[in-house]
């Protein structure tokens, strides 16, 4: 059985979820807090949420890539990873559900079917 698991180096794409979320951020930060709509308080939220996963993601995968870690604390950041990922997903579906509805539905259903198909790759690849 096995105890341990590697990280792999993911250090550009939790730099680039993290540049994607500060931007879309950008002009609700630069808003008086008076004129912040509910769209844009969810969008807050999902920011709140996504940044420190993220962020643990990017020093995880700097400081531990190919060593070898225990699964629980693999699985723990695994887990926080996934929440993280979702919320940036959320976050960007929110901009752009602000501006055009029928375009965040797209952008959800294509994100959807990525996953899936992503999904059905590992499953086969196993």
């Amino acid at each position: 059985m096995k105890n341990s698991s590697k990280i792999g180096n993911n250090t550009i794409y939790a730099g680039g979820l993290i540049a994607i979320s500060i931007l879309l951020m950008q002009n609700i930060f630069l808003q008086s807090p008076n004129k912040i709509d509910v769209v844009q308080k969810y969008i807050i939220i999902a920011f709140a949420l996504a940044l420190p996963g993220i962020g643990l993601w990017y020093i995880a995968s700097k400081r531990f890539s190919g060593k070898k870690t225990s699964i629980k604390s693999t699985d723990i950041a695994t887990a926080i990873w996934l929440i993280s990922f979702l919320s940036v997903i959320a976050e960007i579906s929110l901009s752009i559900w602000r501006y055009y509805p029928l375009a965040a539905y797209i952008f959800i259903m294509v994100v959807v079917l990525c996953i899936i198909t992503l999904y059905h790759m590992d499953k086969s690849a196993k």
